[in-house]
């Protein structure tokens, strides 16, 4: 079978579909049990004896149904966690449908980013005609500034880089150093602190949750409250005050455990941030402190 994509055009969305030319997918798929099965399966994912006992069924006859929905994809069978235990089953989330081999294909332009709705902490940072209108921006890797700190987390924005091409094609280059940064008229992306990105220090003051002068601490003007962990980071979107048409998104931590949280949260829980803050969702700005497991960030908690 090949994987198409089914264009809703009133909805704008996109369905992931099952393309089969065997007549026999869908007498499989029309068996009033082998429709509960995948019912079952669509809550989670279950051992064949689970739903046996849910459907009031012999487990034979549920692996048996299973073998087949196996066979012609619509379920997969997952590895056993331990040797000796029944093996599960998940559902393949896919739609499917029946195009017979007599049915001739036909060449149509389509850009699919018309189908992808834009999410709310990336509105603004895309034209109408779905090219990236923005710049990435990280501090340089040489000293600079007062203080003469240099960045060295900048690899991390090929995750935020990879997630605006989800949206959107690049029209030119994409990341750029603080030190390139002429024209603060821009949409931005700005990923660091106030100490190694110029461009943070300049804007910082605007955001409603911002760093203290030494950069050790998170200041929510929205709870009031005060955030000094390591892990932490800070997640904001606001009108870029040097020219109000357009945004500016900042990323950044505390440290650098900080740092890798924020672009966890941002590549991983874009939904979370997308709900704005819990003080006043209306504005998109979050706190959030890295979990580490052997030095690495692997999730993160919301504090605001």
């Amino acid at each position: 079978m090949r994987l198409m994509h089914l264009l809703d055009e009133k909805r704008k969305t996109i369905i992931s579909t099952r393309i089969s030319d065997n007549p026999k997918l869908f007498r499989v798929i029309s068996h009033p049990l082998r429709i509960k099965i995948l019912e079952s399966l669509s809550k989670r994912d279950k051992y064949p004896l689970e739903i046996a006992k849910q459907l009031q069924l012999n487990e034979q006859t549920v692996y048996y149904h299973m073998r087949i929905l196996e066979k012609f994809g619509l379920v997969k069978k997952g590895k056993a966690p331990y040797i000796g235990l029944p093996e599960f089953f998940s559902l393949k989330r896919n739609a499917f449908a029946f195009v017979p081999s007599y049915v001739q294909e036909e060449k149509h332009e389509i850009n699919i980013y018309e189908y992808l709705e834009i999410p709310r902490v990336l509105e603004g940072f895309y034209t109408p005609h779905h090219k990236i209108d923005c710049k990435i921006v990280v501090g340089d890797s040489r000293p600079h500034g007062h203080l003469k700190k240099f960045d060295t987390l900048g690899h991390l924005t090929g995750d935020i880089a990879a997630l605006l091409g989800k949206y959107g094609e690049p029209h030119s280059k994409l990341t750029y150093t603080d030190l390139e940064i002429k024209n603060k008229k821009e949409n931005f992306i700005i990923v660091g602190g106030p100490h190694v990105n110029l461009l943070q220090t300049e804007v910082n003051k605007f955001l409603p949750i911002r760093f203290n002068e030494t950069g050790s601490k998170l200041i929510s003007t929205l709870s009031e409250t005060e955030y000094s962990s390591a892990e932490d980071a800070l997640v904001c979107k606001i009108r870029n005050p040097f020219d109000k048409t357009k945004h500016i998104l900042v990323v950044a931590g505390i440290s650098s455990p900080g740092m890798k949280a924020g672009i966890f949260v941002f590549t991983h829980h874009l939904d979370r941030i997308n709900k704005g803050n819990k003080f006043d969702d209306d504005i998109i700005a979050k706190v959030v402190r890295g979990i580490e497991k052997n030095g690495e960030i692997v999730n993160v908690a919301f504090l605001e």
